[in-house]
């Protein structure tokens, strides 16, 4: 083999490398989230105005009924996509194309947003061996993941005083 062939060998081999970290990493991060079971978590009643807001969260790209979305709420930016930072966890049942996630009893403010698609109902995001994403996940305002999960305020939304309710959405990326 000649030596730009070498080379040029040697920068794909790199690059699979490099896409292989940054999966594990998110993979990693999701884990971490989502990784013990879901606690159940009391939710006000959707039409008491003392409640608080109401904001639907619409999952797109759900590939099958199987299972559960996940989601996980922080309120800053510390200790955002680990779970020790979540604010609150709340799981629906999965509906293939787009799945609507109610989450209720919400107090204004700001919160990063990330999901997946427990497909088997394990409680836990499943991943390969060598670390790639099983399942399906996505993060609020469809923010991109690079070398790990998307900083908090790419993967937020503002809640405003006086909103009653609100709606958002995320794509959720299967490997």
């Amino acid at each position: 083999m000649d030596g730009t062939a070498r080379t040029l060998l040697d920068r794909s081999v790199s690059a699979a490398g490099r896409r292989r970290t940054v999966w594990r990493g998110v993979a990693a991060a999701l884990v971490v989230l989502f990784g013990a079971p879901v606690a159940d978590m009391p939710m006000a009643a959707a039409n008491d105005p003392a409640a608080g807001i109401r904001l639907t969260l619409l999952v797109d790209g759900v590939r099958s009924d199987d299972g559960i979305i996940r989601v996980a709420l922080y309120r800053s930016a510390d200790g955002f996509a680990t779970r020790e930072g979540q604010w609150r966890e709340i799981a629906a049942p999965a509906r293939r194309g787009t799945t609507a996630v109610p989450i209720t009893d919400l107090p204004p403010g700001t919160y990063g947003i990330a999901a997946f698609h427990d497909e088997n109902g394990n409680d836990r995001f499943d991943t390969t061996l060598l670390g790639l994403p099983k399942e399906g996940f996505g993060f609020g305002n469809d923010a991109p993941v690079r070398f790990g999960p998307p900083d908090f305020d790419e993967a937020a939304v503002t809640l405003a005083a006086g909103t009653a309710a609100a709606e958002s959405r995320l794509t959720l990326s299967y490997w």
